[in-house]
């Protein structure tokens, strides 16, 4: 997540406060680190992934460095979790496997966007509804609505707010089958379709035995929400800039 989280709010003694400042965005780098860096983002997934719960732990301490009593079972366990029921991470975990296989080929992993109207996901996605791999060169000029991520990218490619993934790639813990979120054209009735404040207000709202990622899970689902308004916020000053 690109941001200035503030963290001196946190320094007394109250409940936690997740709060950011400037704009919020997210990011995707590459599927292979640059040489003589340690991976971080989406290259935790394919490169070195024998030292996997080190590199993650690794990549989290420099980021948050009072984070240093993070349990190696439980990132192990998160780990196989999702290894067995994503199918982004899936996807990613394919890729490694044909990096490691035929050394020097060139794969992109296509994560799918939604045109507005197309078809909106109301149970269990599949890995092919998500993203496909893709051996060889992908423009993303014929794909401007999706997301590639490829084994030669340089630097960090802006997610769209509108695409589906936004929150799932940030959020894996929290959206743990790849549950895709909004996108433009869900329709509410007859001709009326749904905007992204309305979206997330059915989704936010609490329900009786339902485990909710954005209420039920401490310190990551107070972050979700501030990026879900930070999404809706976005969404109008876009909206007023096209006026």
């Amino acid at each position: 997540m690109g941001g200035n989280i503030d963290k001196r709010i946190n320094q007394g003694d109250g409940p936690y406060v997740f709060r950011i400042n400037g704009q919020i965005h997210h990011r995707i780098g590459s599927l292979l680190p640059q040489p003589n860096k340690a991976p971080k983002f989406a290259e935790l997934y394919i490169f070195d992934t024998k030292n996997e719960i080190e590199n993650r732990i690794r990549a989290l301490t420099n980021e948050e460095p009072d984070q240093n009593d993070i349990n190696l079972y439980i990132v192990n366990e998160l780990k196989k979790m999702l290894d067995n029921c994503n199918p982004l991470v899936k996807v990613f975990r394919h890729a490694r496997d044909l990096l490691e296989q035929h050394r020097g080929i060139y794969v992109s992993i296509h994560i799918l966007g939604a045109d507005k109207g197309g078809p909106i996901q109301y149970e269990m996605p599949h890995t092919e509804e998500l993203a496909m791999l893709i051996v060889g060169d992908l423009s993303l000029e014929n794909n401007k609505r999706d997301i590639i991520v490829s084994n030669r990218n340089k630097g960090l490619q802006r997610i769209s707010i509108f695409h589906p993934a936004y929150m799932p790639l940030q959020y894996p813990l929290l959206f743990p089958y790849g549950e895709r979120g909004f996108q433009l054209g869900i329709n509410y009735y007859e001709e009326a379709t749904i905007n992204m404040h309305e979206f997330f207000k059915y989704h936010v709202h609490y329900r009786l035995d339902q485990p909710n990622p954005y209420l039920c899970y401490g310190r990551l689902s107070k972050q979700a929400i501030v990026d879900a308004r930070a999404m809706e916020d976005e969404d109008k000053l876009m909206f007023i800039a096209n006026l």
